[in-house]
């Protein structure tokens, strides 16, 4: 089966690649089950504190879940014990950044939002793409985008399912840099690298006030990702969008 996690840990920094480039860095099930794995360590291993994520190659950041193993277990769209490990970042003690190459589409948005900084190459692009396949956009696409940048651009790309470049990202705020794609690992890693320098105790309480602030806000849209996803995911639409999805060979 096609696609894994790699890590490789440097000086408190843990690097996590996501690798599928075949399948635009989709997550398969056993991909979600190693990032949550190497999540699970860095909160448990204090020689981590700092994760930096990113995606292999220059196509893609992350295009969300696997679509055949979601025609093969339509569940997964609305599960959570599948969806949780895209929402894990921010449930850390310790910060993590976001490297976003390209495509950072539904679960790879998710994932990208669950970060707490997000830096974007010129190449990067975000799409909350869940309506073009009849599903709800869940895992914090209407919890928390709509709190970080704004009730109008969230809506615009929640309705509209088109993906925004990196420059309107930063403009409203999704992304917090932009840089050339050469550039990209060379900065994320010194952001990394500075973060490591700072006192644990004291990035974990930012994040947390940080997060709860956002969560406050986000509370009862929160609420309707859980209590509506299945009805979405188990219709007949969506099923049939999905099949004319990957018959044309794309990736959500």
């Amino acid at each position: 089966m096609p696609g894994e996690v790699c890590s490789e840990m440097d000086k408190g920094v843990l690097s996590l690649v996501i690798s599928n480039e075949a399948r635009a860095n989709a997550m398969t099930k056993r991909m979600t089950q190693a990032l949550s794995h190497e999540l699970d360590r860095a909160e448990q291993d204090d020689e981590v504190r700092v994760v930096l994520i990113s995606g292999a190659g220059d196509r893609a950041f992350c295009s969300g879940h696997d679509i055949t193993e979601l025609l093969e277990n339509p569940t997964a769209a609305y599960d959570p014990t599948v969806n949780e490990v895209f929402l894990r970042p921010r449930l850390l003690r310790k910060p993590t950044i976001a490297a976003i190459n390209g495509v950072a589409y539904a679960g790879g948005l998710n994932l990208a939002l669950a970060c707490d900084v997000r830096i974007a190459s010129t190449d990067a692009s975000f799409a909350a793409t869940g309506t073009r396949l009849a599903l709800l956009p869940i895992g914090g696409q209407l919890s928390v985008l709509p709190t970080l940048i704004g009730v109008g651009p969230a809506l615009d790309m929640l309705l509209r399912a088109r993906p925004i470049n990196a420059d309107r990202a930063f403009a409203i705020g999704l992304v917090s840099e932009v840089v050339e794609p050469g550039q990209l690992k060379e900065v994320a890693a010194e952001a990394a690298n500075f973060i490591a320098s700072t006192p644990p105790a004291l990035n974990a309480v930012i994040k947390r006030a940080a997060w709860s602030a956002l969560d406050a806000a986000g509370g009862p849209a929160r609420q309707v990702e859980i209590s509506d996803a299945e009805s979405f995911g188990r219709g007949p639409e969506a099923q049939n969008r999905l099949h004319a999805f990957l018959s044309k060979g794309a990736h959500r």
